[in-house]
């Protein structure tokens, strides 16, 4: 089956990210005031059946997911994410959610203070971040929701070195947080 580029369904969300910003369609960086009424912190995720039941899925598959999350983050040796789409599901796997890996690079041009500062200053060696996106129909807002998640002990033990070694080089930069300024 060959799938078209530009159908969000069945985007990556790095594609959707990119495409949203080469697009400026959620964070145009250009439009001051305009940004701050892209991205939304506050919804009720119990408002959309999707999202509640992937928050619902992300508190039962928690150490799984924070285990990713780990592995994602010595592999890459970035700050970051596992993000997902609320209405995405690879096809072959219908009933599981699909997540990738942001990484703070990512995001900076979000121009988004909430998002940059949860990547920027969280514990990457005691802490994963999960975030759930849901787009507008229209494409030109998005909801986003926030879940922390700890590493699970014996993963924080068998890995513990490469952690803290990693997490020590982190230490060391210093994250610029980029956004708006609203006249």
């Amino acid at each position: 089956m060959e799938v078209e580029a530009e159908d969000p369904i069945w985007m990556s969300v790095s594609e959707i990210l990119a495409e949203l910003l080469w697009k400026k369609r959620i964070w145009p960086s250009t439009i001051i005031n305009d940004q701050q009424t892209r991205i939304y912190w506050s919804f009720d995720p119990k408002k959309d059946s999707r999202v509640h039941s992937l928050l619902t899925w992300i508190g039962a598959m928690g150490h799984a997911l924070a285990t990713l999350g780990v592995h994602k983050f010595l592999e890459t040796g970035e700050r970051g994410a596992l993000m997902a789409n609320a209405t995405y599901r690879h096809p072959d796997y219908q009933d599981e959610p699909c997540f990738d890996w942001v990484t703070f690079e990512d995001v900076v041009d979000t121009h988004d203070k909430i998002l940059q500062e949860s990547m920027a200053f969280y514990s990457p060696e005691n802490q994963v971040l999960v975030f759930i996106f849901l787009l507008s129909e229209s494409g030109n807002s998005m909801a986003i929701w926030r879940r922390k998640l700890d590493t699970p002990l014996h993963v924080h033990n068998q890995w513990h070195i490469d952690l803290e070694k990693t997490a020590r080089i982190l230490s060391k930069i210093k994250y610029v947080i980029t956004v708006d300024l609203y006249v």
